[in-house]
């Protein structure tokens, strides 16, 4: 028994007659597919072709494979049930099966595209041999009383870091939560707010404010230029404060715009601009690659991130990685001073770490690392107090759920 394709995906004919409000997976119709096409077909057609006679892929080839001695006939193919979207059985003899087999085997890179009717989106499936005995399941969100919803919560990560210091030696801790709003309608567009805290402990010879805050969200979109190169531009608002001083300062806008080429999945290459719209540095050329040669090894050479991960184990969706990072930390804050003034302080260093990554199903993740922060300073826009603290230790974790 070989199970073939009449004209798309097994779904009720009374949900057939709905239009199909959203898409999974939308792919180019090739010029040579894999297998047989799996088109959308525009409501007219598909009513024209609800009242016409059903041509199956194996009547289609068997039409092709019509020899000259006279050939041979396959058998009656039951009449289906109207609908344009279904699937039927076909019963075949030893022999043709054989026949048939050896044809589709010396076709398969030549097979004809027959889309011509459809509308301009088309899914091309996989092959029927890979699927035989098998029907396509329809994604729920392909039928129409079935709705998607516009906008959903993403993810949530947190994450908290720890650099020890007393007296002139200055430490702190930082607290980051944010979030990740994604848009199932508009897939190039997500929107990520995100919180963070920074607890500073000393140090006594300025007077650096206790706690800086910084609230910000980013907007996201990621759009097609041409094969393999894409657009990604990112804009995020936010306000650096002590929540004293609230003024123009402490309104910072971040940001950047990449090109992003990917000639495999593999490897990416990046090139763009990043504004850090920091008072020490404000804007930096963004020249960066992703490559994972192998699935255990994967180099991220990302501002302002750097990595380089190995995978140590793996168990279904359970992975477990380690890692080298770089990092290039602190921030502008708008503060102010003891004497009531207003500022603006920035801190600056620099930090190799190493890791651990943990991933889990449903794309749950969360990490420790540590490692060693150097090339400090504390630097205000009035010139008064600054000075280089210390290197120090750092320890952090996270998790992203």
């Amino acid at each position: 028994m070989i199970t073939c394709l009449s004209l798309g995906m097994n779904v009720n004919s009374s949900l057939a007659e709905e239009p199909i409000r959203s898409f999974h997976i939308l792919s180019p119709v090739e010029a040579q597919p894999s297998g047989p096409p799996v088109s959308i077909l525009s409501e007219e057609f598909a009513g024209q072709l609800s009242h016409s006679q059903h041509v199956t892929r194996e009547e289609w080839l068997t039409s092709q494979l019509h020899d000259q001695d006279g050939g041979w006939s396959t058998n009656t193919v039951p009449k289906a049930e109207n609908s344009p979207l279904l699937f039927e059985q076909y019963e075949m003899t030893a022999d043709q099966e054989s026949e048939l087999d050896f044809f589709q085997t010396e076709i398969h890179e030549k097979e004809v595209q027959q889309a011509s009717y459809t509308d301009d989106f088309a899914v091309i499936g996989e092959s029927l041999n890979a699927s035989e005995h098998q029907q396509i399941q329809p994604q729920d969100s392909c039928i129409a009383d079935c709705e998607t919803p516009w906008i959903n919560w993403s993810s949530t990560s947190v994450s908290a870091t720890w650099l020890p210091g007393s007296g002139d030696r200055l430490g702190l801790f930082d607290f980051n939560i944010g979030g990740k709003i994604a848009f199932p309608t508009l897939r190039f567009l997500s929107i990520s707010p995100r919180y963070e805290s920074t607890i500073l402990n000393g140090p006594r010879r300025t007077d650096v404010p206790g706690t800086l805050h910084r609230v910000a969200v980013s907007f996201m979109g990621m759009m097609p230029i041409r094969e393999k190169v894409f657009g990604q531009l990112m804009v995020t608002p936010g306000v650096s404060t002590d929540f004293q001083n609230t003024g123009s300062d402490s309104l910072r806008v971040t940001g950047h715009l990449l090109a992003i080429y990917a000639p495999s999945a593999q490897l990416q290459w990046m090139f763009g601009v990043v504004y850090l719209n920091r008072e020490d540095v404000s804007l930096l050329p963004a020249v960066g690659l992703t490559w994972s040669p192998d699935d255990e090894h994967r180099v991220e050479l990302v501002f302002p991130r750097p990595r380089y991960l190995h995978r140590l184990s793996k168990n279904g969706d359970n992975e477990r990685w380690s890692y080298l990072a770089a990092e290039f930390g602190g921030g502008s804050w708008a503060i102010e001073r003891a004497n009531n003034t207003d500022d603006v302080v920035t801190l600056s260093d620099y930090r190799l770490m190493t890791g651990m990554e943990y991933k889990r199903p449903n794309n749950r993740e969360y990490f420790w690392e540590t490692g060693i922060v150097f090339s400090r300073s504390v630097e205000y826009n009035s010139g008064i107090g600054d000075y280089n603290p210390d290197s120090t230790m750092l320890i952090r974790a996270g998790s992203k759920f």
